[in-house]
């Protein structure tokens, strides 16, 4: 086996939709991220592996899987690329600069199948099966709008709809390729004209919107697998933390496995949570074939009914690539394992903030674990702190 690659490109599922030979750059927090966050690909390297460091002048450094950067790279065999995300324009951005480096990569396969899969409309597909061979969930799966010359009357409709018949007070629009929150919008109901006018623009722009009932959300989980040679292999339960307005990631509860499955098989059922996951591979198995390799998850989230039960949401989202649960589930190995238990942290804030915040837990190593190391220009920082139970 090839050694490999590490690239973390967050957020590029955007540029999916955009047609063949069309350029693509990410926004600038998510170049942000990229800067401060490459350093956590170290938690998914073994020996033989390389991570990829990009700078802020476009060019990039090469680190070996402790960390420790390469200032000969003449010696490096050909290397699997294996980014976050896979994404045609990136992999050429990258194989092109490799190049350059004196690198040799083999690239991956980008199918149809996987772009089909990367397609938000998955979710709502996987809840359609679900609805057959696992529970009935077909009243949770997003209702869609397309770009049509109707799509302000179809619109007007199913949220009446929504309104009358359900009740509804709020509803949560999503574009179709997104990530980490972004493109996740809440509504109250009914909307203001004008704020139908920017949903139907919106729609045009991103090539159609998902339409839900906003639920009283209690926790959020992940089941995450790794697809390899046609077969979707369960990995681990993920228990994290979004923010309440933007639903963007802020954390995990590292755990082991064994009291993460017991934690949520207490409201869902032991024997249906088993049959919840054998009935996420055997989806993902029918619609991925032998077309990917590499890190799936479908986020989840415990609710509240309107009798006040807890209840599942067994398929919020399906992530086609490595997500921050899979980098939890590692660090947990890397740090915690096998019986102890912490919090995996991302943070967003300036950089005297995160200074001021490593500075504090410097003296304290047996409880704090840092990820990433920020610099005055940073805006992302990732840490671990673990009990001292340990």
């Amino acid at each position: 086996m090839s050694g490999r690659l590490f690239v973390f490109d967050p957020g590029h599922e955007e540029a999916l939709r955009l047609p063949q030979g069309q350029s693509y750059t990410p926004p600038k927090e998510v170049r942000r991220m990229m800067l401060d966050l490459s350093p956590l690909m170290r938690l998914l390297a073994s020996t033989d592996d390389y991570i990829w460091l990009p700078s802020a002048d476009g060019s990039a450094q090469i680190a070996t899987h402790e960390g420790v950067l390469l200032e000969d790279l003449s010696a490096l065999p050909p290397l699997l690329l294996t980014p976050w995300a896979l994404e045609p324009r990136f992999i050429e951005q990258v194989r092109r600069q490799a190049t350059s480096l004196g690198i040799r990569l083999i690239t991956p396969e980008v199918s149809s199948a996987y772009l089909t899969l990367s397609h938000r409309r998955s979710a709502t597909d996987l809840l359609e099966y679900l609805d057959k061979h696992w529970a009935r969930v077909e009243e949770l799966a997003p209702r869609w709008i397309m770009p049509t010359g109707e799509t302000e009357r179809a619109l007007r409709e199913l949220l009446e709809g929504f309104r009358l018949r359900q009740g509804l007070r709020e509803v949560i629009v999503k574009r179709p390729y997104t990530s980490s929150g972004r493109g996740v919008m809440a509504y109250d109901l009914p909307l203001s004209d004008e704020k139908i006018s920017s949903l139907v623009a919106a729609c045009a722009r991103a090539g159609g919107l998902s339409v839900e009932p906003r639920l009283r959300l209690v926790q959020d989980w992940a089941a995450e697998y790794y697809y390899t040679e046609g077969e979707a292999r369960y990995i681990g339960l993920s228990k994290f933390a979004t923010t309440a307005t933007t639903g963007a990631y802020t954390g995990n509860e590292l755990q082991s496995e064994q009291a993460l499955w017991a934690e949520l098989s207490a409201i869902v059922g032991e024997a249906e949570l088993e049959a919840l996951v054998h009935a996420h591979q055997d989806f993902l198995i029918v619609r991925l074939g032998r077309g990917y390799e590499g890190y799936i998850g479908i986020d989840m989230f415990v609710y509240l009914d309107d009798a006040g039960r807890q209840k599942l949401h067994p398929a919020v989202e399906i992530n086609v690539r490595c997500t921050m649960g899979v980098l939890a589930l590692m660090a947990y190995e890397h740090h915690l394992a096998p019986n102890g238990s912490g919090t995996y942290q991302l943070i967003y804030g300036k950089p005297p903030t995160m200074r001021q915040l490593y500075q504090e837990h410097l003296a304290q190593r047996d409880v704090f674990v840092p990820l990433t190391f920020p610099s005055e220009q940073s805006a992302f920082y990732a840490y671990i702190t673990r009990s001292n139970t340990r």
